[in-house]
């Protein structure tokens, strides 16, 4: 999703953040995400149980980047985290990949992407994408910018699908 909305945000700036590959500075949110995404990561590859979670991410948040947005903003994504990850569920299915790395075509153009969990689960493929912050559902009034956020998010999900057809045929 970030590669995304980098490209249609602006094609200079994805240009530079991931062909060139030029050194940006990470900010808070995304500095954030990429732990969420990390523990979930160890996790789901055997090197954390799930009783480790929530103490692995109160020890591991100090790496979150600074300045915070503000301090308040700070305790509320530690607060987020530990019900988070104290509530956790695992999914209930074979695991196919985790951050899973997939090259694929669409359109004529090459895709690369890589998908946060992919398992199986009573014949079904499921695409599963984490989201470290909450997301709301579609708006009850012309929200448009709201809902347009929400349908950008889950565009991915319809794109890897491409990736999961070439590969498992479903």
């Amino acid at each position: 999703y970030s590669r995304v909305s980098c490209f249609n945000d602006c094609r200079y700036q994805w240009f530079l953040k991931y062909i060139d590959e030029s050194e940006d500075k990470e900010l808070f949110y995304a500095s954030y995400g990429k732990l969420v995404h990390s523990i979930l990561e160890r996790f789901y590859t055997g090197k954390l149980q799930r009783d480790e979670l929530t103490a692995t991410f109160l020890r591991e948040f100090s790496t979150v980047a600074q300045p915070y947005p503000s301090d308040k903003i700070a305790a509320n994504y530690v607060e987020k985290g530990i019900n988070y990850f104290n509530n956790f569920e695992p999914v209930d299915g074979k695991i196919l990949g985790v951050e899973k790395k997939v090259e694929f075509n669409i359109g004529g153009y090459d895709m690369i992407g890589f998908i946060d969990l992919l398992y199986e689960k009573d014949g079904e493929i499921y695409v599963l994408d984490n989201k470290s912050r909450e997301l709301k559902p579609r708006s009850k009034k012309n929200n448009l910018v709201k809902d347009k956020e929400l349908d950008d998010m889950l565009k991915q999900l319809y794109v890897y699908s491409a990736a999961v057809y070439d590969e498992y045929g479903k």
